[in-house]
């Protein structure tokens, strides 16, 4: 029998804080991120190191605050000159492997 492998990812918080969280990879990584970021639409960015993001994507719209720490890390995948301030709590993930569908270049 194989056994479900748990996957520990950071969820970076908006207030700098950083939580530990296990996640079960049979359980699916973007539904456990959109439960424990609070997002109901939530997208995975690449940042090309073996570590992948998961945004919400109603962060802007939904008016919360700016994550100084992910918004750090998301570009530094964008284009030169081009810069973008992710909203609210974020997951990130090391193991690029249950990263199962995060985009294959970065976002901008």
């Amino acid at each position: 029998m194989i056994w479900p492998r748990a996957v520990t990812v950071e969820i970076l918080r908006v207030n700098g804080r950083i939580d530990p969280l296990d996640v079960l990879a049979a359980d699916g990584l973007r539904a456990a991120m959109g439960t424990a970021i609070a997002a109901t639409t939530v997208t995975a960015v690449n940042l090309r190191d073996g570590r992948t993001l998961y945004l919400d994507d109603d962060g802007d719209e939904s008016g919360k605050p700016i994550n100084d720490a992910a918004t750090q890390l998301y570009n530094t995948v964008c284009r030169p000159g081009v810069a973008h301030a992710v909203r609210g709590d974020v997951g990130l993930v090391t193991d690029l492997a249950e990263a199962e569908d995060a985009a294959p270049k970065g976002p901008c």
